[in-house]
């Protein structure tokens, strides 16, 4: 299942402005110290045209393999969707959620000549959601979605100094565990 990468929105680039009515204010000294920050905005998902649920039905490692009933008919010939199941038949499926996202930074920055040095950890949330889902030929349809519970960084960070203002730049380190869940749902026979 193809997943956009919800830590892609917590790298940033962050412009630092000092205040500029500070008459005897020595500028060798911006951007020394700690600081918090605390951020949001949204994760939103780009079209997953085309995505798939794909099996390793002879455990060869390679993944790719129909699978096959009795018959020989491929399992899933009634196809796949991109996004929650809204019913046991092939007939549309809801769309990945977007959502929100919240983090907040620690950091803190050395400033040395015309180059601001530092370091910063990160931490926030999203509330996007990802899911796929499968149509058997028996009227089953079957939903797997996922997202991440939270995501964590930390990074060097460096920028030149330039008017007194730094364009800071940042490569993070990231971590984001998922919950994944898994739906089935067989269709009503009488």
């Amino acid at each position: 299942m193809r997943f956009p990468s919800l830590l892609a929105a917590t790298a940033a680039t962050i412009l630092a402005v000092p205040a500029m009515a500070q008459d005897n204010h020595d500028p060798a000294q911006d951007f020394n110290g700690p600081y918090v920050s605390i951020g949001g905005g949204g994760t939103l998902q780009g079209s997953d045209r085309g995505e798939t649920l794909v099996f390793d039905t002879n455990q060869d490692g390679a993944y790719g393999d129909p699978v096959l009933d009795a018959a020989g008919g491929d399992v899933f010939a009634p196809g796949f969707c991109n996004g929650a199941a809204t019913s046991t038949a092939n007939i549309g499926c809801r769309n990945d959620k977007d959502g929100p996202e919240y983090f907040g930074r620690i950091g803190y920055d050395r400033r040395m000549g015309n180059f601001v040095l530092g370091a910063v950890i990160e931490g926030g949330r999203s509330e996007a959601r990802d899911s796929v889902s499968g149509f058997s030929d028996a009227g089953d349809s079957y939903m797997m979605s996922r997202e991440a519970d939270w995501q964590a960084g930390r990074a060097p960070a460096c920028a030149p100094v330039i008017r007194r203002a730094a364009a800071r730049s940042s490569m993070s380190r990231a971590a984001a565990p998922m919950r994944g869940s898994t739906t089935s749902s067989r269709r009503r026979t009488a």
